[in-house]
């Protein structure tokens, strides 16, 4: 594994961490929008700052909605929003996950069914209606932002739905941040495996969705399985060298830059505390 993992060229490698640095920098426009869902105006930076952390730590911490929301509640609460305002944004987070993936994999599901199908072990009999399903599913709800204005009632705490103009950009962008980051992993694989982007796509989506599911930190091997029953004619070996890039890239080194920049930003919240005790 460590061999095929270092004979992944140097190029792949930058191709792979551009795919990187563009999905992250989705994740910070998406937590923009969640803020100004919820009426409020931070500027860009904290916003950023915020989502940037939340989702490098709830990518590898797993259970985002918990992992990522203590990361919110931490610095929202300190810049004067709510408990009910904090739970909207992660709650919206959540959701672009949930719509984006079902958005991406209904289309691909419906458009490449018959290429799919095969690497996902079933026929295109199959692949089709899921494809249609989780579509109708994603239209049902944009269609209930554009007819519903007035908040959702949930035991005495307010929801207030996306607007239609918010919806559609949340679905752009939560497409194209997952099919940044399916590219993040396509470029690594070897070249062995012979399989186009557009039928990859559909692969990685089941896999990663799988993961989520799990709960486990990151999806660690849950992930790695699902790719590795639904990409046979792959060397396992081949394989797990490139999830073990993939992994490093996209998850090791943002969530490196995430403990950073959080020790960085208590440091200076602190900076007197700290400048008393050194004196």
């Amino acid at each position: 594994i460590l061999s095929d993992f270092y004979a992944i060229p140097w190029s792949a490698l930058a191709l792979s961490g551009a795919f990187t640095a563009c999905s992250y920098l989705i994740l910070t426009t998406f937590e923009l929008l969640a803020v100004r869902n919820v009426g409020r105006r931070l500027g860009y930076l904290t916003p950023a700052l915020t989502g940037f952390v939340a989702y490098a730590v709830g990518h590898n911490v797993g259970i985002a909605a918990l992992s990522g929301g203590a990361v919110r509640y931490r610095s929202y609460s300190l810049a004067g929003l709510s408990a009910s305002e904090i739970a909207q944004i992660v709650a919206f987070s959540t959701l672009s996950f949930a719509l984006g993936a079902g958005m991406l994999l209904g289309l691909t599901l419906v458009f490449t069914a018959a290429r799919s199908a095969p690497l996902m072990h079933t026929v295109p009999s199959v692949v089709l209606p899921a494809g249609v399903l989780m579509l109708a599913a994603v239209a049902g709800y944009v269609l209930a932002t554009a007819l519903r204005r007035a908040p959702l009632e949930l035991r005495g705490w307010q929801v207030r739905l996306p607007s239609f103009g918010t919806t559609c950009l949340q679905l752009i962008l939560s497409a194209t941040d997952l099919s940044l980051v399916a590219g993040a992993l396509y470029v690594l694989l070897p070249a062995e495996a012979g399989v186009s982007y557009a039928a990859f796509l559909p692969v990685y989506l089941v896999a990663v969705v799988a993961g989520v599911v799990s709960t486990v930190p990151g999806g660690l091997g849950v992930f790695e399985t699902v790719l590795l029953i639904l990409m046979p004619g792959v060397t396992p070996r081949s394989l797990l060298g490139a999830l073990l890039a993939f992994r490093v890239i996209y998850y090791v080194l943002p969530f490196l830059a995430a403990l950073t920049a959080m020790i960085g930003h208590e440091a200076w919240r602190h900076r007197a505390t700290v400048v008393s005790a050194g004196a």
